[in-house]
């Protein structure tokens, strides 16, 4: 599965990478969780690509309830053309999740924590994981953006660590992941076939805590302790905080952050 992620990257190297015009406020993310904000790229019309938020966790257009979410983080590329809950998202409503890395753990032996790596390419730059997403309006009215990151069996480095992998799409694929005209059936199954080459990097339990923001996430471990040891946490004011308040962008209420039109190089 695929449950933390992070971009940190400037907003003008993500506008690069993506191809986008405009850029919205960003705050960098070394520790995105289930329920938090999690930036994605949508297609427009003519082609154009904005960067916006959704909540993590699909929500189905008949839920009513906003703490489901937080049980679909993924959706599996095997059955996700048929899986009611997934399947016209998938059809209609494809998006890049856009990260610079995210996390996995490795499974600790009997009575052994699970070990986090984190996982990104050596050249750290941002790249685009297959996502879908969805609108919802609850109960009370507010309507809710959300997604899921599509996954499949893990290969490469990833293998060491966890079974299953987040699907990655290359620049190439942009345009056709984005397009609602286009079957994505093809396109998953070059995904599944991949094997990227990532880099898994061990790091501290601090990234554990969905609470805990900041580059201590992302700070290697390098003590020698043993898988399942978990390694040693950062103490005092570097236990930082998860930002507060952006969530409240996901509900229609007006606060989405402003786009911003990106400056052009002399």
């Amino acid at each position: 599965m695929c449950g933390r992620a992070s971009l940190t990257a400037s907003p003008e190297e993500i506008a690069d990478v993506f191809g986008l015009t405009e850029m919205p406020e960003l705050v960098a993310r070394y520790n995105i969780a289930p329920t938090q904000p999690l930036p994605m790229v949508v297609g427009e019309a003519r082609g154009a690509r904005t960067l916006r938020f959704a909540r993590f966790g699909l929500l189905p257009p008949w839920d009513k309830d906003v703490t489901s979410g937080a049980k679909h983080i993924n959706a599996r590329a095997e059955t996700l053309l048929e899986k009611p809950l997934f399947a016209a998202a998938a059809r209609e409503r494809r998006c890049l999740v856009a990260v610079d890395a995210f996390y996995e753990w490795k499974r600790g032996r009997a009575g052994a924590k699970n070990t986090p790596y984190r996982i990104a390419f050596a050249h750290g730059a941002p790249f685009a994981l297959a996502g879908i997403w969805e609108t919802t309006r609850l109960a009370g009215g507010a309507v809710v953006e959300s997604c899921a990151i599509v996954t499949g069996p893990a290969k490469g480095a990833i293998a060491e660590v966890h079974d299953r992998m987040p699907l990655v799409v290359g620049a190439e694929r942009f345009d056709a992941w984005l397009s609602k005209e286009r079957d994505p059936a093809p396109w998953l199954t070059e995904m599944l076939e991949r094997a990227p080459a990532f880099v898994a990097t061990r790091v501290s339990t601090f990234v554990n805590d969905p609470r805990h923001e900041g580059p201590e996430c992302a700070a290697p471990v390098n003590d020698g302790a043993p898988d399942g040891d978990g390694g040693k946490e950062p103490a005092g004011p570097a236990r930082a905080a998860a930002p507060q308040g952006v969530t409240l962008s996901l509900f229609g209420d007006g606060s989405a952050p402003r786009g911003r039109p990106r400056r052009k190089a002399p």
